[in-house]
């Protein structure tokens, strides 16, 4: 059997187990991964569709599906790309990697990559060297509704899903497992940082600190043409420690039209049943949907 077949076996099994069982035995797989490799050993190389990616050596999320996949959201990234000409401008919010920004990027005039995480962000940056974009910005930044510095968690196993210390996050299992180092980021209102650009494609993904950023960010929503936004009921109740009708509060307001899907079926609404889409989003606490918002006038 390949490691692929063996790893997707394992997997099976996993679920069977309970939650807590889960994600201790997944800590101590990320651990020995990174001990076989050695302690000088910081990022394992990916070459996948995503392009040329250093992945932490703990990472068995992102770095999974690139390793053993050979691509990671493959689906979701081909479907934005259709929303970019050579023309567009881009920004991704919690770009991690690179995974999806880098393959969109080559669809963009310019892009623009938002990480907090400083160990996830020094791979970035060789990231995008090592696949030789040159229009791509980065900037290491948590984004806000203010400036200032902020508690941010760095997961292991899942860097991903590293986050700010907000509502339960800092104690929550969940968020917790992977024993994450806590560090200081700075943090800036997007509208501050980026000006008067606007962007025809934005998308975020910052694991419970969507709804503070968008709060920071109205001018820049006003002059988007969409916004893919990942939404999920345990990064808001738990990680944002808010309520769904207080994250919908920026969206509501600017965008006409929203879209998701769930097993190859699209859903469409309107701004009038936004609450519909978050009823919909908030059924189960732990699965995130991708949800893209538009306007009508582009």
């Amino acid at each position: 059997m390949t490691p692929d077949v063996v790893s997707k076996i394992v997997r099976r099994m996993l679920r069977l187990l309970p939650v807590s069982l889960q994600l201790k035995v997944d800590d101590w797989y990320s651990r020995c991964r990174a001990r076989l490799l050695g302690p000088g050993a910081r990022a394992v190389l990916t070459t996948s569709w995503n392009g040329d990616l250093l992945v932490g050596t703990r990472d068995l999320t992102v770095g999974r599906a690139l390793a053993f996949r050979g691509a990671y959201d493959r689906g979701k990234i081909e479907a934005l790309r259709t929303l970019l000409t050579p023309a567009s401008d881009l920004l991704v919010v919690g770009a991690h990697v690179g995974s999806v920004l880098i393959p969109l990027a080559r669809n963009a005039r310019r892009a623009v990559g938002i990480e907090a995480n400083p160990a996830t962000f020094a791979l970035l940056e060789m990231n995008v060297r090592l696949n030789a974009l040159a229009n791509i910005e980065l900037y290491h930044r948590a984004a806000g509704e203010r400036a200032g510095v902020v508690r941010f968690l760095m997961n292991r196993h899942n860097t991903g899903g590293s986050k700010v210390v907000r509502g339960e996050s800092a104690s929550n299992i969940l968020f917790t497992y992977d024993r994450p180092e806590t560090v200081t980021v700075p943090c800036e209102r997007l509208d501050d940082l980026l000006g008067d650009r606007s962007f025809d494609l934005m998308v975020m993904d910052i694991e419970g600190s969507e709804y503070f950023a968008l709060r920071g960010m109205p001018r820049l929503l006003e002059r988007c043409g969409a916004l893919q936004i990942e939404i999920s009921r345990l990064s808001i109740e738990q990680a944002a420690g808010i309520t769904p009708l207080q994250f919908l509060e920026p969206l509501r307001d600017v965008f006409d039209s929203a879209q998701t899907s769930e097993g190859g079926v699209v859903r469409e609404f309107a701004r009038e049943a936004f609450d519909d889409l978050l009823r919909f989003c908030m059924r189960t606490p732990d699965i995130s949907y991708d949800v893209l918002f538009r306007k009508k006038s582009r």
